[in-house]
């Protein structure tokens, strides 16, 4: 197998004796660097901008322009930084705003695709405990004409599918969710009721295309594993190979795999490793740990959720 690790250090050595030229970089739907084009999801011409900085134009694995923006680290991981704008398939611009550290800083636009400004919003420190470091509200929203809906945060909102039915409804209170919002399928069956306070999940229904209903008060919940801490699981489960703790190969095997309803782990993709023995003993070791993973639940359903992990190899 080739090195991931190995590849990319002579990839972005070339752009930095070079810093006119540019090079091109595969990712997966996770965002993670790949070598194999096949099963990239999109990728980024990639230039370098000063001596930390790198330029780029994303394109779709169609080839067709989908953002372009700076980013401080491109692998593994892409990691954007500083100015980021998108574009629609027709390369009418669809978002513009700043990221820091991958991420979202600073006041953001949305556009609709024939050019009027849908929203604009702003990434503020949030004082809440307990919640994300940073929150985004809501200044001002409009319909596609143009005409005001929400204004200084405050107003109601409604939002609609290509077919032109309703995909979501509610206000905004001081640029925060407020009172009941509701969401509906592209056939205009209901999906879900939810009531805010000040931004806050208090209470949530939803139902599936069968009809089943369920109730919730968390909208996401992520895919976790059940059985406490999985790298001391792993630790006393991984075998060093041989061969390369012979030649003093270490370092890390990033792998991304789908959880599914029953926890249970499938379509398992390596994105780096430092050699083809640690990637085989990393994929023998989660595959162990299949079943016991909690899956990711979304408004009170279970459903399946890619899930991106390192596993390290380290010599001592």
């Amino acid at each position: 197998m080739k090195s991931f690790i190995l590849t990319c250090f002579i990839l972005f050595t070339a752009l930095a004796v070079q810093a006119q030229k540019t090079a091109r970089v595969y990712y997966t739907s996770d965002e993670i660097a790949t070598l194999d084009s096949s099963t990239a999801d999109f990728y980024l011409d990639i230039q370098m901008h000063g001596d930390t900085l790198y330029r780029y134009v994303e394109y779709s694995h169609a080839g067709v322009r989908r953002a372009e923006g700076f980013a401080n680290k491109a692998v593994p991981y892409l990691q954007r930084h500083r100015e980021y704008m998108t574009y629609y398939p027709n390369q009418q611009k669809r978002s513009m705003g700043h990221y820091h550290a991958n991420a979202p800083v600073g006041i953001w636009r949305k556009f609709y695709r024939n050019g009027n400004v849908e929203e604009v919003g702003v990434w503020v420190k949030n004082i809440r405990p307990n919640e994300s470091p940073t929150r985004y509200e809501v200044v001002t929203y409009a319909d596609s004409v143009g005409q005001l809906l929400v204004e200084k945060g405050n107003g109601s909102f409604t939002r609609y599918f290509l077919n032109g039915k309703i995909a979501e409804m509610g206000t905004y209170r001081e640029g925060l969710k407020d009172s009941v919002w509701t969401g509906y399928f592209e056939n205009g069956d209901r999906y879900y009721e939810e009531t805010y306070l000040a931004g806050i999940l208090q209470s949530g229904k939803s139902r599936d295309k069968e009809g089943r209903n369920y109730s919730y008060t968390i909208v996401e919940d992520p895919v976790s594993f059940r059985q406490g801490h999985l790298f001391k699981l792993l630790a006393g489960t991984i075998k060093y190979p041989p061969q390369a703790q012979r030649m003093g190969i270490q370092g890390i095997v990033m792998i991304s795999f789908l959880v599914n309803q029953e926890g249970i782990i499938n379509d398992l993709k390596v994105h780096a490793s430092p050699h083809a023995s640690l990637t085989e003993e990393a994929v023998r070791a989660l595959g162990l740990t299949s079943g016991g993973w909690k899956p990711a639940m979304l408004r009170g359903q279970i459903v399946a959720q890619r899930y991106r992990f390192p596993v390290p190899f380290t010599l001592l």
